[in-house]
């Protein structure tokens, strides 16, 4: 019984384990994403500015 019990401790464990890992990745890649996503935003805003400095150096020549 005791080998048993101890055995399913250790089952509990790893499966515990298991999910703060697997919590763990899905965290860190939603960061990830999150991080690509705004990487991804800032490129279109730096095209958008570079846009109008180039229509402000336009119309001032």
């Amino acid at each position: 019984m005791d080998k048993k019990g101890g055995q399913s401790v250790r089952n509990d464990t790893i499966r515990s384990s298991w999910r703060s890992l697997r919590a763990v990745v899905k965290s860190d890649d939603a960061v990830f994403q999150e991080d690509r996503k705004l990487r991804f935003y800032d490129c279109f805003a730096a095209e958008r500015r570079l846009r109008q400095l180039l229509q402000i150096e336009f119309w001032l020549n």
